[in-house]
């Protein structure tokens, strides 16, 4: 026995020297030659959308936001069409001239696309405005070489109902947010909170998604932050809050799976803006599938540099032979005036 242990060390030792690492060096996804397709459409608005090139989402210049940080004001010029800084940004490049984009709806009417030349945000602008139930297709091609035509459909959910049970005006200190050392207060707001109890009516039988915007505002500021304790709001995934306004495991997005069927009521607060014409707009939004996973994906990315064990996270794309979120939604808005 003594024999055998004396004779394998030196082989284990011989093995163990001539070890050796191997480096294997990783190439970045080829993003370039690719389409993408970013918009959101909803009902009574013409179909508007950002088209051209991939840029690389860890481009140095690259900022991202996730649409929270819209302004109500800003979304409903606009559509509800978010496209800039979200997940596949698009590039503005030559190749816009030679765009040629369609939509189609219902499968039978189709509508042109053309590039409004006094933005700089690559938006193509139709005259195409879908109703809620309608079916939505936008077909881009590039009159260039190495660029595949693509795609997208989106299908507008119905809007859902949402009541006010009651509300009622708290007393809340507005105390400045301890943010890495930093107190951060919130110059607009005032000691005041809106309590609102709501109330959903889920469809049975369907599944659904949906994203709850509740916003404070004023004559000119508007914050889209809420605070809620109900568990339709727990996510999970979120095991990190974002800056130092959203917790972890809060999303505002999510669907029906506890919920399927039933009348459900929750609470949410909202912090009055200390301006003149103080409020409070609810906005329960019914978002397509994609739109949901692709909103899932983005906040599980925004969040993933906080754990150096997470895996990568792949931002949800609903383009063929492209990339980008092609997503559709509407809306029921309720304003609660202080």
């Amino acid at each position: 026995m003594k024999g055998f242990i004396y004779t394998f060390l030196p082989v284990l030792m011989f093995l163990l020297s001539t070890s050796c690492e191997k480096i294997i060096e990783l190439k970045p996804a080829n993003l370039s030659d690719k389409i993408v397709i970013n918009a959101i459409v909803s009902p009574d608005t013409t179909v508007i959308a950002a088209i051209g090139e991939i840029k690389s989402i860890e481009y140095e210049d690259f900022s991202i936001s996730d649409g929270e940080n819209f302004t109500f004001e800003t979304e409903y010029i606009t559509g509800d069409t978010y496209f800039r800084n979200r997940g596949f940004m698009v590039k503005p490049s030559s190749i816009q001239s030679k765009v040629k984009a369609k939509v189609v709806l219902n499968e039978k009417e189709e509508y042109s696309m053309w590039l409004n030349t006094d933005t700089l945000d690559c938006r193509f602008m139709s005259d195409c405005r879908p109703q809620a139930g309608d079916k939505v297709e936008i077909l881009v091609e590039v009159d260039s070489a190495g660029y595949e035509s693509a795609s997208a459909v989106a299908e507008i959910p119905a809007p859902q109902s949402i009541e006010v049970v009651k509300h009622e005006v708290i007393y809340s200190q507005n105390t400045p947010v301890d943010y890495q050392g930093y107190k951060i207060p919130d110059k607009s707001g005032c000691d005041s909170v809106m309590r609102v109890t709501l109330k959903i009516n889920d469809p049975g039988n369907e599944r659904n998604y949906y994203r709850l915007r509740v916003a404070g505002a004023g004559n000119k500021n508007v914050t889209e932050l809420f605070s809620s304790e109900d568990v339709l709001f727990y996510d999970p995934d979120l095991a990190y809050g974002y800056g130092f306004v959203i917790p972890a495991y809060f999303s505002n997005v999510f669907n029906d799976d506890s919920i399927n069927g039933k009348e459900y009521t929750f609470v949410v607060e909202s912090r009055k803006r200390n301006e003149p014409h103080a409020r409070t707009i609810i906005e329960l939004q019914s978002i397509s599938a994609d739109l949901f996973y692709y909103i899932k994906s983005y906040m599980k990315y925004r969040i993933a540099d906080f754990d150096s064990f997470d895996v990568p996270i792949g931002i949800y794309s609903n383009v063929e032979n492209g990339w980008g979120i092609f997503g559709a939604s509407s809306k029921t808005q309720i304003i609660i005036h202080y």
